[in-house]
Parts: C-alpha cells; structure tokens; sequence
C-alpha cells in the first residue's frame, strides 16, 4: 500500500488554484516533491498495519483539512518512535467508546497523545476573494512566499491593477534585509502591505523560502495564503478536545498544529504569564491536560522560517515527578522533530 500514485510526472508546475495539497504532491514533478514523496512512503511504511488505510484515505483526500491532519499524524508517530518510544495508534479507553490518536509508551510512562490540525481558511466561500488569491497565484519570487491574511468580506470582484501592485512591489524586498529582521524580532517583523476595499481588508506578509530552488506555491490552504487561526479559535479546539475525552486514566498531551505565525503574544494570550493564567484557569485543564505541545506550522517547506514549536506545561500538575519525565520526552522528541524535517524537505 502506498501513499502517492505511480507514473512518470512531467508537471513541476506551482500549486494551482483549488488544487488539493494531496493532488498537488502527488503530480509535482519538481525535485523537491520527488524527495518529499520518497520520504513520507518510508515513514508510511513504518506505519502500524492495521492503521495504513484509514490514515491512507484522509492524506490522500481532496479536503486539505484531512489532508494536513493526516500528515501531522504521520509526522507525530514517526518522530515518536524515532525516539524510541512504543506508540500504539488509536487504543482503546477504559470504560470509554473514545479513542485518542496515541497510547506512548517511554520507559515506565504511559501516556496519550492527541493530534489536532486547525485549519482556517478565510478564503473559501466568496468568489471575489478567491479571485483576488487567484491573481496573487501567477506572481513569483525566488526569495519569498507570501501569506495572505483578511478582515471582513469582499462583495465586489477588483481588477488586477488594483490587487497585484502592491503584492508585486513587496516580493522585490532585499532578502537579507527581511532576514534581519526576522532574525532579531521573529517572524512578524517580516515587511507586509495591505489595502481596503468596501470594509474588507486583504494584506500579504513576506516569508523567507527555506529553498530558493523551490517552485513559488502561493494558494489559499496548501500554500499557506490562508489567514492564521486566531488564539480564540485554538482555544475553542483545545477546549472542545478537552471535554470529549473528560477524564482519562493517564496523562493526556494535546499535540496542537497552527498554520500561520505564532508569537510571544499570542504564547501568553494563550498560556499564560506570571499575572495571567491564560487557558489553565479553566477547571477542566487544570484537572485533564497535562502539557500542551504547540507547533506552529510543522508540516511544508515553505513554513521554514516560522517553524515554531513549544511545551506548555500544566502549572497545576500535582504529580511533579510524571510531568518532568514527560516534559524529559517531549523534549528529546522535539530534536527528533526538527532532524525529521529536515530530511523531508532539505
């Protein structure tokens, strides 16, 4: 059983518009995706058996939102068992019908893992902003991807002259200027312009290829022109994972993926500061959730340079000697991580 079809591919062609992440792996002819294909069958293979088809079907589906959650499993087990973990793949809970993705085993510790993949994508019902992001497609830059944000909605369809411009203009930044800057103040301080029509405003912010050689994927979901999820949104998904596993006979960690940028303020809006408590005020968290491991979008290439990942360990955690254990874990597994990626896409 494989992942990806087989045949001579000839399209190494950007990701078109409505084109499916999956559909457009699956036919990318460039190097790149030849290497990503290779890399993702090997860790496919060393997928539990029983799990492959179920996994298989949701990677292959035409819904990108499948799609990334199943990638972000296959991501988690590989680089789990990497770290020489035991992971059993949707087990069974006592005297529950639920099942989260993981049961780990490391050593002594046993604990859950669930995965959970946001993906909010503002560009998907008016016809006006697709066409903008349409337009935004057919642009190129050997330096940079460009992620595309808006508030409100566009009711009216704009002509070319008034959207491309602006976007045109800001791919023409001196890279190294731009790494600089993200360099000392992270990835937000990355040069954008915006503009406004009718109560709908649509702005691109720079981000810096991790491969200048890589085709120039710029589309709404797959290519990361979809608006960044906000820290209310992940907050109602972790609270709604929180609440349909209700108590659990071992730890449980919530391995959280975000498109989009994430910073210190978004960090403590989330997960508190010394003076604010952020999400563990919340009784259920402080009872349920163990830590929280939060990745800032680990899945594509052209995400390198805002790559983020974090523990955010519960501060009521009574049992101090389990949680430094697991917070030991997810630590080593986080080197593991970054080794992963790097084989996926470098």
């Amino acid at each position: 059983m494989k992942l990806f079809d087989v045949f001579e591919r000839t399209d190494a062609n950007s990701k078109q518009p409505h084109e499916s992440g999956f559909g457009y792996l699956n036919r990318c002819a460039h190097p790149t995706g030849g290497k990503a294909r290779s890399e993702l069958e090997s860790w496919f293979a060393r997928y539990p058996d029983q799990d492959r088809s179920k996994l298989r079907g949701d990677f292959r589906s035409k819904k990108d939102n499948h799609h990334r959650a199943a990638m972000f499993e296959l991501i988690l087990h590989e680089f789990l068992i990497r770290q020489g973990c035991g992971v059993k793949v949707h087990p069974c809970l006592p005297m529950k019908s639920t099942q989260p993705d993981f049961l780990i085993q490391d050593g002594d510790l046993a604990f859950y893992v669930e995965a959970t993949t946001l993906d909010n994508d503002p560009f998907s019902n008016s016809k006006p902003e697709r066409e903008v992001i349409a337009m935004l497609e057919k642009l190129h830059s050997p330096h940079f991807f460009l992620f595309v944000t808006k508030e409100g909605k566009l009711s009216k369809s704009l002509s070319r002259a008034k959207v491309v411009p602006p976007f045109a203009d800001l791919l023409k930044t001196n890279p190294d200027e731009v790494k600089r800057l993200v360099d000392m103040y992270g990835p937000r301080a990355a040069p954008c312009v915006s503009f406004e029509e009718g109560g709908c405003k649509i702005q691109g912010q720079l981000v810096l290829k991790g491969n200048s050689e890589a085709p120039t994927l710029i589309g709404s979901g797959f290519a990361e022109t979809a608006g960044c999820n906000t820290t209310a949104s992940i907050r109602d998904r972790m609270e709604e994972k929180v609440s349909y596993y209700g108590d659990l006979d071992k730890p449980f960690v919530l391995a959280v993926n975000s498109p989009g940028p994430f910073d210190d303020i978004d960090s403590q809006d989330l997960f508190g500061t010394e003076s604010c408590l952020g999400i563990w005020d919340q009784p259920a968290y402080k009872k349920r959730l163990t830590p929280v491991w939060f990745f800032c979008d680990c899945l594509y290439p052209w995400n390198s340079s805002w790559v983020f990942q974090n523990i955010y360990v519960n501060p009521f955690m009574e049992d101090e000697a389990t949680t430094a254990i697991l917070n030991d874990c997810l630590t080593k597994a986080q080197s593991e991580y970054q080794v992963a990626l790097q084989e996926l896409w470098n």
